[in-house]
């Protein structure tokens, strides 16, 4: 498989980076040739994908404003700078804040709290399911795909290798159902050097 990772994470995450994921691009992309947005842009993973932001989604649900579209993390910034190559680009984004590699092939339990939407939600699937029926419905109209998975799979006590192996047939999903789509996977990082950041706080 050919390796490509994004640094798009939160600048403090990126920090504490750790390189543990494979993911896997067309051959053409290492050419030198330009490989265009195609009509969808497709999000996949975690609190990255989705713009998970703790306080604001505590603050906007109990006071009954919540909006999914009041999260755009990284996704969305993507999206806008992909859509100066082409404005027709549509943005789909299965983010679902916490959300593991094994949680990924199972259920999102994010959106079935009451009041709590994702920004396109799939109620009763799993992000797998949703993401691969997306591309099965759209050949060859998707890319890029990007993936931010296994931050999250720390706290579940999984090891590396089976972070590395459940995020590997993953990717081999996708690339099946998206033979040329763009698939970019983000660095992973210490989810716990958010928690306890190496200097003081003010």
């Amino acid at each position: 498989m050919r390796v490509r990772l994004l640094g798009l994470a939160a600048a403090g995450m990126a920090a504490a980076g750790m390189a543990v994921v494979v993911g896997t691009t067309p051959a053409s992309a290492d050419s030198g040739k330009f490989n265009p947005p195609k009509q969808y842009y497709l999000s996949l993973g975690d609190s990255l994908a989705f713009g998970y932001q703790q306080d604001k989604l505590i603050t906007e649900f109990f006071s009954g404003t919540y909006s999914p579209s009041d999260f755009p993390g990284y996704t969305y910034a993507f999206g806008d700078l992909m859509r100066a190559v082409d404005p027709r680009l549509t943005v789909v984004d299965y983010g679902c804040p916490a959300e593991t590699t094994i949680s990924f092939t199972t259920a999102c339990d994010f959106q079935d709290v009451d009041g709590v939407q994702l920004h396109d939600g799939y109620p009763g699937r799993s992000q797998e399911s949703a993401a691969l029926g997306f591309l099965r419905a759209h050949p060859g109209q998707v890319s890029p795909i990007t993936v931010s998975l296994g931050g999250n799979d720390f706290f579940a006590h999984s090891s590396l290798a089976d972070i590395q192996a459940r995020l590997t047939r993953i990717l081999r999903e996708l690339r099946a159902a998206a033979p040329d789509a763009e698939i970019i996977v983000l660095q992973s990082y210490n989810p716990l050097f958010a928690q306890n950041p190496p200097y003081p706080r003010h």
